[in-house]
């Protein structure tokens, strides 16, 4: 049966699944929910069922209460008769419902079927009923009164379970005077009823029970608790904590932990700490295995709130089980301790003494190399003792670091990857979190901090012996932790093992060269290049004439490059400088005999010396006293030397902008602006091939960046001197480009006088028929605007109309390759514009306009942003209302649309962003003709009209309101609809897509009844696909949680043989290596699909010339829509 065919009407048969007959379950299955969602309604609306909230149940919590009924202390009057069951139900739900905030959970468990529940709900119902009968304020006190009332003389373990829930919910909430002054009555009754039970099988009524006794005792003051009868009571709760329950158990150990942490009202430990420690000790003494680790568990939450006698007392208790206990004691043990060690709630009574003497003793209770879990929990306490201790003593904590450290690198040579791994994580934790802040707070180090940073340090470097060499990766990385926190200050001490590690690059078979670099990159960006090249030299001169010469550590030039900075430039002065010099005349002397290859070699040496330059400019310390001397080499270097004009002016850049904000350094750096400008101009005005383009930007930006500090009397001659180069006869095209970018660069910087002889120079250069010079100009204008001196602001405010007048003069001229920075310009100028400059705004828009339809993003992009910005301008200029302004701005845009295609489609995209943009402030006219302009337009053909008709369309359903758009619902539906009813027409989709837009916005049955009955069709698809749709999302398919679930299992398999022989052995230690979480058969199926090419017997490729068969594609390929690309940044 399960595998005959089900038919379905008007679809073909379908299968179950071999196997998977749950996966027959149909996908519609909103019956199913709708009786899902009326599951537990019997409680309140059946009339046949029996409701758990009955009559019975409330006359026996009535019968209870007969006794305090009569003595009139409580009113719980209760009548069995009074009306029907249905009817009892619906009045307890309202009373649940309207009941105190704090009982929030107990709503939730109404529909619950569990029994437990049940009888919650009917409590909670039947305290709410007297709480309100007697004209309460529905207040936490009321509750608590009540429900104590009611558990005094209760006696169904049901009941008193479900009273001390709603307890244990309600006296967090209560205020501690009311705990405080009920104390005697609640815990008496609380106590009876723990007696009572004590031997209950009822795991929720103890838990209850304990917590509600842990609350109350917790609110007492210090006073209560030196009643008999209180330590009593915590001495059951005590008890408790070792029952062999789990839920109980830790209820019990919630409750003891929270009251010591709440400690005393003086900050000192709980009162109840010592009867607990002591009761601790005595578990532990008795030896008991599991009750043992039931201890531990809570003392981990807790043994840093004993008083310090008690914690040395339970420490060592701990420390003894190590010694004793099996494994999972003694790791338990060890968990324990890290509790404790990283506890910061409670008061805090593990001192640093006390810290350091268990550190001193754990080292007694270090397990073997090869016990790799013990191994990695002792690290992992060992790691949180020495926090703890730096927390309350650094110095102290230093001293305990050196031998922790030698026996953790010790820790290093076992084969366990997790070892390892968590030893190199405590080194670098501890270099992190203790060592460096200690370091970086001391001003120097004392030649005994010194001591114990460089035997630190030792340990570590020991872990390079060969022994370790499984382990170098995580050495290397803790050495670059090393340098990176205390090779600043400490570097005495420990430059002096560096030799040991640059000589690893040399062994055979080195694999670590990238953490090498890092470790030393770190050392030499902390010590800084002085110390790391003093003690390990690079030696690159002492080749003498022997090929191929010795250089064992050329490699560090690199690392050298990349993690130079804040050194000194006398260094490279006087050390780096010579070592250059000897390297270019070996090259040079190779070259002259015909060795090329040696020439090759020791030039690139040369230029990677130089390379070192720019580290040394990056924020170097002695520049009022060395760059004076370096300045004069490195302007006879640019000149002289092609190979290193980049380097060079990369390194003038970045020394100018370290010293920014230093005066005397800019000082001096500035000093020099008269002999370097005129070379890099020269440099960057030259007109000899060798001189690349990445030479050319370097030059460039070092102007640029020089030009910044340099005095503006000078700038003004060299502008000077630009501007009269520009109108030379003979000058080529190369050079005036050259010549305006320095104008450029130059413009941000000129005083204001110079300012009008550079627009002046400038301004017959925008009709040029060359598009670059336009461009170039361009952009000198656009520096200009830009600039945030006080001399260009004054500038662009006083020739503002010249500017504008400029702008639009070199409308006719102007070349498309000048259009971004043109229209970069103009955005600058709108934001100027004022009261009168209608007619700039006027001559602009059609520019624009056309620009948004642009074939460059950016350039669409800044027309937008223009076009907008214009908007604005108009509100400002026109002085009218926005409303007002708006109308009469869209009118100079809607001038386009009686030109060509391209204009009109240009102008309706302008309009859908003004349309967008400013749809606050846009008048109900201007929507109303704007709309009957756009849908006359629909049955245009033109389809480059239609297309951004239709955008416009979209925008308008988008943003306008229901009521602005209703009047012109019709006429749109009409105007759409002549393009749905084509099958070939290319914008037969794009009408549907509008007509679910306004279904979503207006209702099918508004749009159904002014639509066409030639759209009636159209429509009723529409409607059934969004229907199936929504059915889809709230009624999920069954089957496809089935399969996730299957999905979500993960099994596992065995490798068997590849030759099939033996069969698998169980009891063979190996069989865990055969063990695979990924079935092997698939694995084989994915390698093999994923073969690029078939193989013939005898393994040659078969490579077919006939290409692959391509996928399915649509009918129907959505073209770019010129519209939605343009307003994209408005629907983001």
């Amino acid at each position: 049966m399960g595998k005959g065919r089900v038919r379905v009407k008007g679809a073909k048969g379908k299968r179950w699944r071999k196997g998977q007959s749950g996966l027959s379950n149909p996908s519609d299955v909103s019956h199913r929910q709708a009786a899902r969602g009326k599951f537990g309604d019997h409680l309140s609306r059946d009339k046949r069922a029996s409701a758990p909230l009955t009559a019975e149940a409330l006359a026996r919590l009535h019968t209870t209460q007969e006794e305090l009924d009569r003595d009139g202390d409580v009113d719980l009057e209760i009548s069995s008769s009074a009306g029907t069951t249905s009817a009892a139900s619906s009045s307890a739900l309202t009373l649940i419902e309207t009941s105190h905030p704090v009982f929030g959970t107990v709503r939730k468990l109404w529909n619950s079927p569990t029994e437990s529940h049940r009888v919650i709900c009917a409590v909670l119902a039947a305290v709410s009923d007297v709480v309100r009968s007697q004209d309460g304020r529905n207040t936490e006190t009321e509750y608590y009164g009540a429900l104590m009332s009611v558990l005094e003389s209760c006696d169904d373990e049901k009941s008193v379970a479900a009273i001390c829930y709603l307890l244990c919910l309600l006296i967090p909430s209560l205020p501690s005077e009311v705990l405080q002054v009920k104390y005697s009555t609640s815990c008496k009754i609380l106590t009876e009823q723990l007696t009572r039970h004590e031997t209950s099988s009822s795991t929720a009524l103890l838990k209850s029970l304990v917590r509600a006794l842990g609350l109350l005792l917790e609110a007492q003051p210090a006073s209560v608790w030196s009643d008999s009868h209180c330590q009593k009571v915590f001495q059951n709760i005590l008890n408790f904590t070792v029952h062999p329950k789990p839920k109980l158990r830790k209820a019990a150990q919630a409750a003891v932990v929270a009251m010591l942490r709440e400690g005393s009202a003086s900050g000192e430990p709980h009162t109840a700490a010592p009867p607990t420690a002591r009761h601790c000790r005595h578990v532990i003494d008795r030896g008991g295995e599991t009750a043992t680790l039931h201890v531990l568990g809570m003392l981990r939450e807790c043994l840093a709130n004993f008083p310090a006698l008690h914690v040395k007392s339970l420490c060592e208790a701990v420390l003894k089980t190590m010694t004793l206990g099996s494994t999972m004691v003694r790791t338990t043990c060890l968990r324990t301790l890290h509790g404790a060690l990283t506890s910061q709630a409670g008061p805090q009574e593990l001192t640093s003494s006390l810290t350091a003497r268990i550190i001193s003793a754990l080292y007694d209770h270090q397990p073997g190399r090869e016990d790799w879990q013990l191994l990695q929990a002792w690290l992992t306490v060992m790691m949180a003792a020495h926090t703890r201790l730096a927390r309350l003593d650094q110095e102290l904590c230093l001293a305990h670091l050196v031998k922790f450290f030698s026996a953790a690198v010790s820790c290093l040579v076992s084969h366990s990857s997790t070892v390892t791994d968590t030893t190199a994580a405590a080194l670098q934790n501890l270099l992190t979190t203790v060592v460096g802040p200690h370091v970086a707070s001391l001003d120097s180090c004392s030649k005994s901090q010194l001591q114990q940073i460089g035997d630190m340090y030792t340990a570590v470097v020991k872990g390079l012996e060969f022994k370790y060499r499984s382990s170098w990766r995580q050495v290397l990385k803790t050495l670059a932790v090393f340098h990176r926190v205390a090779g600043d200050k400490c570097h005495s001490v420990m430059a002096q093992q560096l030799p040991a590690l640059v000589s690893l690059r040399s062994l055979p078979g080195f694999s670590l060269s990238s953490q090498l670099e890092e470790a030393l990159g770190t050392a030499i960006a902390a010590m800084g290049p002085e110390v790391v090249l003093t003690h390990v030299p690079l030696d690159l001169d002492s080749g003498g004439d022997v090929y191929p010469p010795e250089l064992p550590t050329s490699w560090l030039l690199p690392v050298l490059r990349d993690h130079i900075s804040h050194s000194r430039l006398a260094f490279f002065r006087d050390h780096l400088l010579p070592i250059a010099t000897t390297l270019r005349n070996t090259g040079e002397r190779y070259q002259g005999a015909g060795k090329k290859m040696a020439a090759k070699l020791y030039t690139t040496l040369y230029h990677q010396v130089w390379s070192l330059l720019p580290g040394f400019c990056r924020g170097p310390q002695d520049v009022p006293d060395s760059f004076p001397g370096l300045a004069r080499i490195l302007g006879t270097a640019l000149t002289a030397k092609p190979q290193l004009r980049i380097t060079i002016a990369t390194s003038l850049r970045q020394l100018v902008e370290s010293c920014r904000g230093k005066e005397e350094e800019v000082g001096v750096v500035a000093r020099f602006s008269k002999n370097y400008l005129p070379i890099l101009f020269n440099l960057y005005t030259s007109e000899e091939e060798e001189e690349e383009e990445g030479v050319r930007l370097a030059v460039l930006q070092c102007v640029e960046a020089y030009i910044s500090i340099t005095d503006p009397s000078l700038v003004t001659t060299l502008s000077s001197s630009a501007l009269t180069n520009l109108s030379l006869p003979n000058l080529t095209p190369g050079k005036k480009y050259r010549l305006l970018d320095l104008v450029a660069v130059m413009a941000t910087a000129l005083p204001l006088s110079p300012l009008q002889d550079l627009l002046d120079s400038v301004s017959p250069l925008l009709d040029s028929v060359d598009g670059r010079v336009q461009k170039k100009c361009y952009r000198v204008l656009e520096r200009v605007l830009t600039s945030e001196g006080q001399p260009q602001k004054t500038f662009v405010r006083e020739n503002l109309l010249q500017l504008m007048s400029l702008l639009c003069g070199s409308l006719s001229t102007s070349s498309p390759a000048s259009k971004k920075p043109r229209l970069r310009c103009l955005l600058c100028l709108v934001d100027h514009v004022g009261h009168d400059s209608h007619h700039f705004l006027n001559t602009l828009t059609p520019e624009v306009i056309l620009c948004t339809k642009e074939t460059n993003e950016k350039c669409r992009a800044m027309a937008f942003q223009l076009l907008v910005r214009m908007g604005h301008a108009a509100q400002r200029c026109y002085g009218l209302s926005p409303e007002e302004s708006l109308t009469q701005y869209v009118g100079v845009v809607l001038a386009g649309m009686a030109g060509s295609s391209h204009l009109v489609s240009a102008s309706i995209i302008s309009l859908s962003k003004l349309l967008f943009e400013f749809k606050d402030v846009v008048s109900t006219h201007l929507v109303s003709q704007l709309l009957t302009s756009m849908t006359a337009l629909l049955s245009s053909k033109r389809r480059e009209v239609v297309k951004a008709a239709f955008g416009f369309i979209k925008i308008t359903i988008r943003v306008l309101p229901v009521a602005d758009l209703s009047p012109h619902l019709e006429e749109l539906i009409r105007g759409v609809l002549c393009w749905s009813a084509d099958p070939k027409s290319h914008f037969r989709l794009k009408a549907r897509v509008i007509l679910e837009r306004l279904c979503r916005k207006f209702g099918f049955e508004m749009v159904s009844s002014v639509t066409p009955a030639r759209g009636q069709r159209l429509l009723a698809h529409i409607k059934k696909t969004s229907e199936r749709v929504k059915r889809k999302k709230t009624a999920p398919d069954e089957s496809s949680e089935d399969e996730e679930e299957e999905r979500g299992k993960r099994g596992s398999w065995i490798r068997e043989s590849s030759g099939g022989g033996d069969p698998v052995d169980f009891l063979d230690r190996s069989l865990a290596a055969r063990i695979s979480s990924t079935h092997p058969v698939q694995i084989m199926k994915s390698q093999v699909a994923g073969e690029s090419f078939p193989t013939s017997a005898d393994g040659k490729l078969l490579i077919s010339d006939q290409p692959s068969e391509p996928g399915e594609q649509s009918q129907e390929k959505m073209e770019l829509d010129d519209t939605e690309v343009a307003l994209s940044c408005l629907c983001h």
